[in-house]
């Protein structure tokens, strides 16, 4: 593993060649680092500009425009593990964002009431047995009972729970997204 000198030297040497560049090309050619690389990683970056290189103790940071969707963000799995669809859709409902933007746009208070709002969410999920769509259940052989308290998700063109506006349903990334254009507006 390179320590900081070396890794210092290779922010030198790239950073005048990559800043303020559009992605093109990404190649994964080892994926075994400290934590794994994302799959779907350079699918995610293309397109996206790389607007600093920076460097923290041993770990180079690419700072990016992020046009990715903080929905499709969160279900990468880069910042918060274990936030499937389901949970996406109603953390963002409980955090009054609109699932289509730019995770790279939301303010420090958003990304915290963000934070707030998935934990919540994964509380209530967890309490309520989890969610059973068809055909898990608990070691006991019971189903979860968190779908009987979503707000939004598969909820679409019913009436929200809180301001009455019909929800509405969009595909992001080939999945469901449900959200209320009142409560969570761009």
């Amino acid at each position: 593993m390179p320590e900081l000198p070396e890794v210092e030297v290779t922010r030198l040497g790239i950073k005048p060649h990559l800043e303020g560049r559009q992605i093109t090309h990404v190649d994964v050619i080892d994926g075994r680092l400290r934590w794994p690389v994302l799959r779907g990683l350079p699918k995610i970056l293309m397109g996206q500009w790389l607007d600093t290189i920076e460097r923290r103790g041993k770990y180079l940071l690419l700072k990016m425009t992020n046009g990715i969707s903080v929905k499709a963000f969160l279900l990468a799995g880069q910042a918060v593990v274990g936030v499937g669809n389901i949970y996406c859709s109603e953390s963002l409902f409980e955090a009054g964002i609109h699932p289509g933007v730019s995770a790279g746009k939301l303010t420090k208070a958003q990304c915290e009431r963000l934070a707030h709002a998935v934990r919540t969410i994964l509380k209530r999920a967890i309490a309520a047995g989890g969610s059973s769509l068809r055909d898990f259940v608990d070691a006991h052989g019971e189903p979860g009972y968190f779908m009987m308290q979503t707000k939004v998700y598969d909820r679409a063109n019913e009436p929200c729970r809180v301001c009455k506006t019909p929800i509405r349903q969009i595909t992001q990334n080939q999945r469901s997204t449900y959200y209320c254009p009142q409560c969570q507006k761009r």
